[in-house]
Order: C-alpha cells, then sequence, then structure tokens
C-alpha cells in the first residue's frame, strides 16, 4: 500500500514539474457540435454545426504556447439549400494559469486565414461560391487538465470570434460576409492532447 500511494505521489509531484516549461511540444485535436434556433417574424429556422480542428504546438516559454491548427466548420440551416464549409489555417497562443493539481485556465487567442465554400441555388441552377478571407478568436474560458504528463483534456466553454469572407461574382457585384459571435456553453469544443 505504501508503494503504490509512494507511486501516485511520484506521479503527481513529476506531472506538476513537467507541466507547461518551454521546449515542452504537442499534438491533438478539438471537436465541437453546436445547434442553434432563431425565430424571424413567426418563422423559425434551425442549424446545426460541427468543428473539428487537429493542432500541434509548443511552449516557447513557461506557461506561454504557440500553435497552429487546421481547422474544418461545417454550418446548416433547414431553411436555406445551402451548406456552408470553411477550411482555416490558424495560428494561436495560450498562457496557462495553473488552478489546482494539474488544472489549468488558458486563455487563447487564435488568428488566421480563412476560405468558404457554399452552392447557392438560382432557379435551376447550382452554383458554388467559394470566399477567402479571416478569422479572429478569444477563447475566454479554456481549461486544461493533466492527468499524465504526457496527456492532456482540453475544454473551451467561452469563445468570441470575428470571421469576414469576401467573394466577388464580377466587376459589378461582390458580396462581403461579416460575422461576430460570442458563444457560452452551446458551441463549446472538447479536445485532447498528446505531449512529447
Amino acid at each position: 500500500m505504501k508503494k503504490l500511494l509512494t507511486c501516485l505521489l511520484a506521479i503527481v509531484a513529476v506531472s506538476t514539474l513537467s507541466a507547461q516549461q518551454k521546449g515542452e511540444m504537442y499534438f491533438g485535436g478539438n471537436i465541437g457540435v453546436a445547434t442553434s434556433t432563431s425565430i424571424v417574424s413567426e418563422t423559425s429556422a434551425t442549424g446545426f454545426g460541427l468543428s473539428l480542428a487537429p493542432e500541434f504546438g509548443g511552449f516557447v516559454a513557461d506557461k506561454f504556447s504557440m500553435g497552429i491548427s487546421v481547422e474544418y466548420g461545417l454550418e446548416t440551416a433547414n431553411r436555406t439549400f445551402a451548406a456552408l464549409h470553411a477550411l482555416g489555417v490558424m495560428p494561436k497562443m495560450a498562457y496557462y494559469v495553473r488552478l489546482a493539481d494539474n488544472f489549468y485556465y488558458t486563455p487563447t487567442l487564435q488568428f488566421g486565414f480563412v476560405c468558404g465554400l457554399t452552392k447557392e441555388m438560382s432557379g435551376c441552377i447550382v452554383e458554388t461560391i467559394t470566399m477567402p478571407g479571416f478569422g479572429v478568436g478569444l477563447s475566454l474560458a479554456g481549461f486544461e487538465f493533466r492527468p499524465t504528463p504526457k496527456f492532456g483534456i482540453t475544454l473551451s466553454l467561452l469563445q468570441l470570434n470575428y470571421t469576414y469572407l469576401n467573394y466577388k461574382e464580377n466587376d459589378y457585384a461582390t458580396y462581403q460576409n461579416s460575422s461576430i459571435d460570442f458563444r457560452f456553453g452551446g458551441s463549446s469544443t472538447i479536445g485532447l492532447r498528446c505531449y512529447f
């Protein structure tokens, strides 16, 4: 019994000492699912969103990480024919504040290039529209739990995002889409990280 307790204490001590030190690297990914309902003038619409984001990064200083993720997002709505697909390359920065043993508060800032793809139906013609742009995101309620020194579980509950997409149809028509969203809980992301 003493050996087991000694081993557990050693694991906790090592994981506390080795967490978030300069030079530590990680790879992993996040997944998020969201639903929404909007009612405008007695007409309702239900939407669905999915996001997947593999990531890679490392600690450039103690408690400060930088990384990059490739993010895919899908948004649909039952009132329209089209679904919006988005692909982004997002560099990110995070700062780690220790709240308890192996539990960290991790506010994160990310920014990068985004490309949206949707299909628009005009009569019997379906047209594919590609919209390049950029995005900025701030995760204000991000957390990470490290049950072992080489494994982490991430959770983001509160996000503020801005996305700008641009589409030029011809010399006379240009479409721009800017969106700001503030999400709490309903579009949370959860992820896993492996450290080396």
